[in-house]
């Protein structure tokens, strides 16, 4: 006898599904967003948005799950100091295969041509001098997942500012041994050009080599994310 069909089960995706179709149906229209435009989601270049919304939803239910009683979310150890030489050139693709192990989405392109992303100051961050000099910095981690916005808004209230990407090189050049397991970004640069955001971010593999890779979207970030800080 073949297995039996679990009617209720499927009624029950059915439901979800339609479920779903309406209330985004609803949404498009409480704002004004025409059939064309929805209908343009399905297509290749409407992919990006797919994902970002992907992202978005993602991000919120982690919100909801790690929702705890208020508290300064941003901690730093005031013993972990750190300082390295700068210099404000980002490397060429030859030198970041020397040095790292490059994941794909760190390739503007295909990965055959070689052209690699590039990084622009976030807003905010454009004045800041960058010419070569030493540079001390932290490390400051979260206490629970937090929006890209909140965690750049209490670093500031803390004295710090993000770290560029080359300053992100430049400490993972002299202190390697502090990336352990945890990534370690560098919010202070944006990869330039391209939406949603993008945020070089670095960690040690299991066979013991620096990784580099691009955080596309940056909704939101882990609790134990760890982020590279230049005391201002």
């Amino acid at each position: 006898m073949g297995k039996r069909t679990n009617y209720a089960a499927l009624r029950r995706r059915f439901r979800f599904l339609f479920d779903f179709a309406d209330k985004f149906i609803q949404a498009c229209k409480r704002n004004s967003v025409p059939i064309e435009a929805i209908y343009w989601l399905v297509t290749p270049q409407g992919r990006a948005t797919l994902d970002e919304v992907a992202c978005r939803i993602h991000a919120d239910w982690q919100a909801e799950q790690s929702k705890q009683p208020e508290a300064d979310s941003v901690q730093t150890n005031v013993d972990l100091w750190f300082s390295a030489p700068i210099v404000y050139v980002q490397p060429k693709l030859e030198e970041l295969e020397r040095r790292f192990l490059i994941y794909e989405n760190f390739f503007s392109g295909d990965k055959e041509d070689g052209e690699i992303v590039q990084f622009d100051p976030i807003e905010g961050c454009e004045a800041v001098s960058r010419e070569s000099h030493e540079v001390t910095f932290k490390c400051v981690r979260l206490e629970r997942a937090e929006w890209t916005n909140d965690v750049l808004d209490k670093m500031e209230h803390m004295g710090f500012r993000p770290a560029f990407y080359e300053e992100l090189l430049g400490f993972a050049e002299k202190h390697s041994n502090e990336l352990g397991e945890h990534s370690v970004v560098a919010l202070g640069s944006v990869v330039a050009g391209r939406c949603p955001r993008g945020f070089a971010h670095l960690w040690i593999s299991d066979d013991n080599r620096q990784c580099l890779a691009v955080h596309w979207g940056g909704w939101i970030w882990s609790a134990d994310t760890r982020f590279l800080v230049v005391c201002k």
